[in-house]
Order: structure tokens, then sequence, then C-alpha cells
């Protein structure tokens, strides 16, 4: 970038950890260190913590061990250039030359207080899941009760999605209120983060329980192993992932979109930053939506079995 304004709209814009800023006047300063009025040129580096935690502490790490190698390395050539000229140099100068080069740290879209070290978005979604999908248990147990009962199927596909949605929207509710009543998470927006966690669980919800009324109980050892293989990836930043990991899981994992829609809505400004992985989470709930309506539909196997009765030994 050629200024400091553009690489800070590119932080804004989570394109990057980070960035370095290095002063035009950088050769001039240090020129100036070896006269009587030494101007120490300041070199600012910037993280951007919300984007990902991890990731920015090794960008703030390394660059600055580059700084402090940078600034050994600087010492010794501007000994070498003022010991050809003279063999004593003043007490001011000396100092100067300590530390040619002052490193100034700062930290764009912090995570806050009691946010998990950042890693607060990867822990709701985790909670938001587990949630759901219980609630998605619970719901079929009472939905096959109901059927057997003589209720219609597909006025309790119906009612099965409508009470989830809600179910959901309350727990979503609950655990925001929990977290920053009672273990402090500070939170920019609290309304606008509970509005897309509630959209993220009702993806969720929508999703396990569509698999569930199309193949029963078998679905929870997938649902299970999709948690399993997805929350591990949550907090990490995608560069540090292996090309498989990022191709057959991140790539398309429901939990990453719901993780770094809240992650722009906490640390980034709130719904507007988030709206790519709000729609993707529209979709993927609008699409399920429709598959476990239409579970309604689904003939029951015995409907279609063929009516016996027995009679002593005769079957007829």
């Amino acid at each position: 970038m050629d200024s400091e304004e553009k690489a800070r709209e590119g932080l804004d814009k989570r394109e990057y950890y980070g960035a370095m800023v290095i002063p035009t006047d950088l050769s001039s300063g240090l020129l100036s260190l070896a006269t009587h009025s030494p101007i120490h040129p300041n070199v600012k580096i910037i993280s951007n913590e919300g984007m990902n935690t991890q990731a920015s502490m090794v960008v703030r790490q390394t660059m600055g061990q580059a700084m402090k190698m940078i600034n050994g390395e600087l010492l010794q050539q501007l000994l070498g250039q003022i010991g050809q000229q003279t063999e004593q140099i003043p007490v001011e100068t000396a100092k100067a030359l300590m530390t040619p080069v002052n490193v100034l740290e700062e930290v764009v879209h912090p995570t806050g207080v009691n946010n998990a070290s950042g890693n607060a978005p990867g822990l709701l979604t985790q909670i938001i899941w587990i949630g759901s999908m219980v609630t998605g248990v619970v719901l079929l147990l009472a939905s096959q009760k109901a059927i057997a009962a003589g209720s219609r199927r597909w006025t309790v596909s119906a009612l099965q999605a409508i009470g989830g949605l809600a179910i959901v929207g309350i727990a979503s509710c609950f655990t925001i209120w929990m977290a920053s009543s009672w273990y402090g998470m500070e939170l920019a927006n609290a309304g606008e983060t509970w509005l897309f966690l509630w959209l993220a669980g009702s993806a969720f919800f929508l999703l396990q329980s569509s698999l569930l009324n199309w193949i029963g109980f078998r679905a929870i050892p997938l649902l299970v192993l999709l948690m399993f293989f997805s929350v591990p990836l949550l907090n990490m930043a995608p560069e540090f992932l292996s090309q498989t990991t990022r191709a057959w899981i991140y790539s398309w994992t429901p939990l990453r979109f719901a993780a770094g829609g809240l992650r722009e809505v906490m640390y980034f400004g709130g719904l507007d930053a988030a709206h790519s992985n709000a729609l993707i989470l529209r979709g993927v709930a609008g699409g399920f939506l429709v598959l476990l309506l239409t579970s309604g539909f689904k003939a029951d196997r015995a409907t279609h079995a063929a009516p016996t009765s027995v009679t002593g030994d005769t079957i007829k």
C-alpha cells in the first residue's frame, strides 16, 4: 500500500491480519541520529485482533522481532559510519543510537473484555449448534407421538419448524444475556449479536431437523461428527490450515459461516459487516426449511403395507 489510509481500509474490510507503517522520512531520521538534534523515526505495527486473535498475535510478534533485528543492524551501521569520522560519541548521540527506530504497536478492532481471548464467536457457535440439536431431537420425539395419536404429518412438520425457530430464538437471547450478565462478556451491540445468533441457530435447527425427519436418529452420529471436525477450525485462521482441510471441511461447514458472521457482528460494526455470511445462512435455512416441510408428505411405511388378517393358523 502507498498510504496508511489504504492499509487501514484493508484492515476494516478484513483483508489483512496486520500492517507495518514505515514513514517516508525514515532515511533522513536515521541520518539525524548522528547529529546533535536526533529525530527518532517511528514505525507503527498495527494488528487486526478482531479478524483472528491467533493470527494477529503471530503478525505482531513476527514484525516486532523483525524490527529488533533491524534496530540491531542499523546500530552497527551507524556506529561504523560515526567511527570513521570521530572516535568519541556524545552522550546524547549514544543514547539515540541505542534504539534507532521507535516501534509503536496498535490494535484495531479489539475483541473486548471476557471474550475468551477472541474465541467467543466459536464458543457461541458451538453452544447454539448443540442446543439446536437437542431441540431438534426433543421436537422429533414429540412429533412422532403426535403422528401416532392421529395428527396429520404435514401439520406436525409445520408446527415442528415454528416451535423450533421460536425455541432457538429464546435460547439465543438467553445465551447472549447470560454471557454479558453472568460472565461479563463485552458486546458492542448485544441486540444485533442476538439476531445473528438466532439466524445461525435457525439454520442449524432446520438442517438438523430435516436430517432427523428424513433418516431418523441415524442422523445424530453424522451431526456429531460434523461438529467434531468443524469446532477446532472455527478459531483458526484459514491460512494456518492445510489445503486438504480447507477444501474438504472448512470451505463448506455451516459452523464456520456462523462463527465468521458472529466475529464480524461483534468486532467489525454489526450486521452490515456480516452481510455475506448472513446471506449464506439464510440460504441454508431456506433450503432445509423446504426439506423439513416436505418430510410432512412422506408416506408412512405402515400406510403402504398390505393389510393382513390372522385367523388361527391361516393368514389372509
